[in-house]
Formats: C-alpha cells, sequence, structure tokens
C-alpha cells in the first residue's frame, strides 16, 4: 500500500467517523489551540505524503 492510498483510506475513515458525530464530540472538547496545531499537522503530513508519491 502506497503512502497516498493509506492517506485516503484515512481521510475516508475520518470522513466517515464525521459523519457518525465522533469527529464532533471530539472537536467540542478539544480547545481552539489544540484544532489549529491537529489541523496543521494533518495538513503537513498530507503535502509531505503527497510529494514523496511524486518523486518516487
Amino acid at each position: 500500500m502506497s503512502a497516498h492510498q493509506a492517506l485516503l483510506l484515512y481521510r475516508r475513515h475520518w470522513a466517515a467517523a464525521e459523519v457518525k458525530g465522533g469527529v464532533q464530540t471530539w472537536r467540542r472538547k478539544a480547545n481552539t489551540p489544540t484544532k489549529c496545531l491537529t489541523s496543521i499537522f494533518l495538513i503537513i503530513l498530507s503535502v509531505l505524503f503527497f510529494e514523496v508519491e511524486l518523486f518516487q
């Protein structure tokens, strides 16, 4: 499984959890700075995976 496929799978899982409300409850519990940092971290990870896939 390539990094890109794994990332797509993770995103699909995340979307499914969001629909069910699992992520929503986590969002309510987490404070805003944590949410921002998590989002930034996930974006950086996505970009890194994409770069790796491009240059292989």
